[in-house]
């Protein structure tokens, strides 16, 4: 029996006085967090870290890093923190009233409420390989985000529960895919953030 919701802190104290001192130059650099991983990822760390002589923070930093620059959300970041930078030019372009007045219409009954956020949307949709959120597609994530948190809590609840049973009483699959379920859940929930904030820098 085993229950996967095992918290982890960063950077974590290690008996070694190496890794303890590494610690501690991360804690100074860097911001201390918490969170949940499987028990079966908690036993690689564990063992990684034996292995490397290095400490959990500075492994799972560096897997971090490594998975990141390979990822989508990551080239998105980059590309935001490289435009922030650059000199900002200003597009006059020329409508009939006809046509201003459907733009003026249309934008009005979106969250961007005028013509040149309106089409400044649009544009940066068809630059961006990805989706860019407008405001009340963010403020939905957020709120899926937040009941996708909640149903993690639960899952993990339910499992503490089953590892007080006996284990006749618990098909021998229930907690691998609760854990699994779990993992999907944080994911996403990850996921979805990454992506409404891309989306509130890019627009910004």
């Amino acid at each position: 029996m085993f229950l996967f919701d095992n918290t982890f802190a960063l950077p974590n104290k290690i008996a070694n006085t190496k890794h303890k001192d590494e610690d501690r130059e991360v804690a100074n650099k860097n911001t201390i967090i918490s969170f949940r991983i499987s028990l079966q990822n908690a036993d690689v760390l564990n063992q990684l870290s034996k292995e490397l002589h290095m400490s959990k923070s500075s492994i799972l930093n560096d897997l971090l890093y490594k998975h990141l620059q390979g990822s989508q959300h990551f080239k998105r970041i980059e590309s935001v923190k490289e435009s922030s930078k650059e000199v900002y030019k200003t597009i006059k372009i020329s409508f009939t009233k006809k046509e201003y007045d459907l733009l003026k219409c249309i934008a009005q009954n979106t969250t961007t409420s005028s013509v040149p956020k309106f089409i400044k949307f649009h544009t940066l949709n068809m630059i961006y390989n990805s989706k860019i959120l407008d405001n009340k597609e963010i403020e939905a994530l957020a709120l899926v985000r937040s009941e996708l948190n909640k149903i993690g809590v639960n899952i993990n609840q339910i499992a503490r529960v089953l590892n007080t049973q006996s284990e006749a009483n618990i098909a021998s699959n229930l907690l691998t895919t609760l854990e699994h379920l779990d993992s999907k859940l944080i994911r996403m929930s990850s996921e979805i953030k990454a992506l409404c904030h891309n989306s509130q820098g890019i627009l910004q």
